[in-house]
């Protein structure tokens, strides 16, 4: 199934067209999903990530997907061919998260991963629903990232 084949997410439609070199001009390749309490930490993130990238290397980077999980923002990425790998692990108390890099990362692979990461550090801290304030939590079985009042709306929902 090829990317066009999957539901587009207006809120991704949005980011594709304000970032073509990210996206190189298309939406992600992989199933994508953006919280409306997440658009503006996605937007601030792909404008620093475009903002650092010359023409040359945006050239060899795309955005392969977008998406919660586990109640956390996950982009996943792609630079020169080398493509980020994330392992999620999740019990009853916490959510691990493990990324695998190259062996050799380039500098610029080390900047955007570390940008990417303080996207996904301020997402943990961010509602999913409305983009106030929020905190992560685990109701009936899932892992979400809600303010106060999102969090007293769900579970009245």
């Amino acid at each position: 199934m090829s990317s066009q084949e999957f539901p587009t997410d207006p809120k991704i439609d949005v980011l594709v067209n304000r970032f073509p070199r990210l996206f190189r001009g298309r939406h992600p390749r992989a199933w994508s999903d953006l919280p409306d309490g997440w658009t503006g930490v996605a937007d601030r993130l792909f404008n620093d990530l475009d903002a650092m990238m010359s023409d040359d290397e945006a050239a060899t980077f795309e955005i392969v997907q977008i998406k919660e999980k586990f109640g956390g923002l996950r982009v996943y990425w792609e630079l020169d061919g080398q493509q980020t790998m994330v392992i999620d692990a999740i019990s009853a108390h916490s959510v691990q998260h493990m990324e695998n890099s190259p062996a050799r990362p380039t500098a610029l692979f080390g900047r955007v991963r570390e940008r990417v990461r303080q996207a996904a550090q301020q997402a943990a801290t961010t509602c999913q629903k409305c983009g106030s304030e929020g905190a992560t939590a685990t109701r009936s079985g899932w892992v979400v990232t809600l303010c106060e009042a999102c969090r007293a709306k769900k579970v009245r929902e």
